[in-house]
């Protein structure tokens, strides 16, 4: 997930992700926000579509990223210190039940992360495929 399309502050989840599918795409603002809507009612967290970025639990932050990223053209996601977005989550099976969840978006993932988070990873086989 790319520094570099943060979430706007002054934007509603829901308003921050759609604008990838309105710029990159040409979709309208109704039709867009409704299919970032229809996204988040897959993680039954259609509560923080109104949200705004300060507002945001970390695995709330996580998703309206891991969203914004996805949706960006390209089939390749990196999910780039996950625990730096979301320091009180103690496993990594959030991160990776979000991504068995949108890997129709995507055809290779890799997560980037420190040495001496292995821990959180336990269980996980990292070169397992999601797919």
């Amino acid at each position: 997930m790319s520094p570099s399309y943060p979430l706007i502050s002054n934007l509603s989840v829901v308003q921050n992700v759609a604008l990838i599918k309105e710029y990159h795409e040409g979709w309208s603002r109704r039709r867009a926000e409704k299919y970032v809507m229809d996204l988040l009612k897959k993680f039954n967290m259609e509560e923080i579509g109104a949200k705004r970025n300060p507002n945001l639990a970390s695995q709330e932050r996580f998703v309206a990223l891991l969203l914004r990223a996805l949706l960006m053209p390209g089939d390749v996601v990196i999910v780039d210190r996950p625990f730096v977005i979301m320091p009180d989550v103690d496993r990594a099976e959030f991160m990776i039940n979000a991504l068995h969840g949108l890997e129709e978006f995507f055809n290779q993932c890799f997560v980037l992360d420190y040495v001496w988070n292995e821990e959180r990873y336990l269980g996980v086989n990292h070169e397992t495929p999601l797919r």
